[in-house]
């Protein structure tokens, strides 16, 4: 009897292992693989955001996003401000919309088998000024076809509680797949830190569905067990 009540167990688990692998559920996480991109666009005349000037990678401290064990901090991109250049500055504000992106990055093949991927953490707060938003975000990026944005699902930040965010990665499990945040607004001035304000994200821990199914399992099995010894 006690073997075939463990076959039941170890077939039950194996089962919920596999259902596991295709859906998986990642949070913010301190030792992911940080990277951070830049699109810089010029400004109208009339303030608002003008056209695709370039893109370049950069790095996540100089995007001013901060990685303090779990939680993660987002605010302006203060870097590019030089109030001596005019290409990134307007007098006392600067003078370029910046789309500035940190993430998890996942390189093509590293989820094979997974089909579903989801995106979650907790909005602790947000306090960006006006001018600025922040998003989090899920996108397969195709390094075959110019690097163009393939999935993109996304989920404001601005709301001020958790966000969940899924999407279905079947289809471009060969591509480059990323979790993270994005910023958008003015590059700005670095006296005007305190003012503009942050957003603050931080890990939801979600055991497994499978794990919690095979402690539970187990946990009746081995009370069943002691009951029959």
């Amino acid at each position: 009897m006690k073997k075939y009540i463990l076959a039941v167990v170890a077939g039950l688990i194996a089962v919920f292992a596999n259902i596991n692998a295709y859906a998986l559920t990642v949070t913010v996480d301190r030792n992911a693989n940080w990277l951070a991109w830049n699109n810089v666009y010029d400004v109208n005349p009339n303030g608002t955001q003008g056209g695709y000037v370039y893109g370049e990678g950069f790095a996540v401290a100089n995007q001013k996003t901060t990685i303090n064990g779990n939680t993660v901090t987002l605010q302006p991109n203060f870097f590019y401000y030089n109030a001596s250049d005019a290409f990134w500055a307007n007098g006392a504000i600067g003078n370029k919309f910046i789309e500035g992106s940190s993430f998890m990055e996942y390189a093509p093949g590293s989820l094979l088998g997974t089909t579903s991927l989801t995106f979650t953490g907790n909005i602790d707060s947000y306090t960006l000024a006006p001018g600025y938003n922040a998003i989090a975000f899920i996108k397969a990026i195709n390094q075959y076809n110019g690097w163009s944005m393939d999935l993109f699902r996304s989920a404001s930040l601005a709301s001020g509680s958790d966000f969940s965010i899924t999407a279905d990665i079947s289809g471009v499990n060969g591509l480059i797949l990323q979790t993270g945040f994005t910023v958008y607004g003015r590059n700005a001035n670095p006296t005007q830190e305190g003012a503009l304000g942050s957003a603050v994200v931080s890990a939801i821990p979600e055991p497994s569905v499978a794990s919690l199914l095979g402690f539970g399992v187990l946990g009746l099995v081995a009370t069943r067990l002691r009951r029959r010894s």
